[in-house]
């Protein structure tokens, strides 16, 4: 009975850190693709490359990874 309940809890935990990683990458990923998108919208619009990085750098990283990617960019 024992046995049981630790598999039932480390499947569990597995279950929710694979969740939780997709999860990331799927936001991280759907952030990128709108990301692109604003950047074409703004080359149609005829803004230059100056003018579309100065948009994109003010624009702050809403989650934990992009925080630290941009800490470390910084560096």
């Amino acid at each position: 009975m024992l046995a049981v309940l630790v598999v039932i809890g480390c499947a569990t935990a597995a279950i929710f850190t694979i969740v939780g990683c997709v999860s990331g990458v799927v936001s991280v990923v759907q952030r990128r693709r709108l990301e692109a998108d604003l950047k074409r919208e703004m080359l149609d619009r005829g803004m230059n490359a100056e003018e579309i990085a100065r948009v994109v750098e003010a624009t702050p990283p809403t989650n934990f990874l992009e925080r630290q990617a941009m800490r470390w960019q910084k560096k």
